[in-house]
């Protein structure tokens, strides 16, 4: 099972062929409440509200959205305590999204390998 990131998200929603191929092909993709509110930010934030309002409705039929939990918090804890001892810090959007996915033992989608190579118990893939 399969967690995509806001930026596969957004690649999908934009068009992009490689992203619609791949994505597709898969069965049982999830997506975080965090990427959501990135997503409806990006919708707020366009110039056209209505026509990208309709466009993530779509998408969202096609997936289902991880909601936050204890468990999740307090994965999300611990990794942002390890990645601060380290000096690798990340945004906290990233970290939870990282700690919903490897609470739920899913593999995460993205193309932002650089803003999660430091959490090394973290499953991902690429398109």
């Amino acid at each position: 099972m399969y967690v995509l990131d806001t930026d596969i998200a957004i690649d999908y929603l934009r068009g992009n062929n490689r992203a619609i191929e791949k994505l597709t092909k898969l069965n049982n993709l999830f997506i975080t409440t965090l990427s959501l509110a990135e997503l409806f930010f990006g919708v707020h934030n366009s110039n056209n509200i209505d026509k990208h309002y309709s466009k993530l409705m779509d998408f969202l039929a096609g997936v289902k959205i991880l909601n936050l939990d204890f468990n999740i918090c307090g994965s999300f804890g611990k990794i942002k305590s390890n990645l601060t001892k380290h000096g690798k810090i990340i945004g906290d959007f990233d970290i939870m999204i990282a700690a919903v996915t490897i609470t739920n033992n899913f593999t995460l989608i993205t193309n932002n390998v650089k803003h999660y190579k430091n959490i090394k118990i973290l499953k991902l893939t690429t398109l």
